[in-house]
């Protein structure tokens, strides 16, 4: 029987990210059985069934990736801010200083 605050905890999770649009299959090999396995049994996910550990899997990953991408994109925008200071102060050392006409 499965324990009624884990139906909660599994309907939450699904909620928490809307409402089901489509369904996709999904190829898997042998060792993504056996990591998902080892998730279903953990406490946070006993009792619940394969598609909201899949649902939750595939929502954790694709978080994973947009903080990546989130995290390179603010490497390249840093690299662009210091490539403009480093052009910026270039151009600044090759200014006549402006006391050089005073006599």
């Amino acid at each position: 029987m499965i324990d009624q605050s884990c139906i909660t905890i599994c309907s939450m999770k699904l909620m928490r990210h809307g409402e089901t649009v489509i369904r996709k299959s999904l190829p898997l090999i042998e060792q993504d059985l056996h990591d998902i396995e080892i998730v279903r049994r953990s406490p946070e996910f006993e009792g619940c069934t394969e598609a909201v550990v899949l649902n939750h899997l595939v929502r954790v990953g694709i978080d994973a990736v947009k903080d990546l991408q989130m995290e390179q994109g603010y490497g390249v925008m840093a690299a662009q801010r210091d490539e403009d200071r480093a052009q910026r102060q270039a151009t600044v050392r090759r200014r006549r200083p402006s006391w050089a006409d005073e006599r």
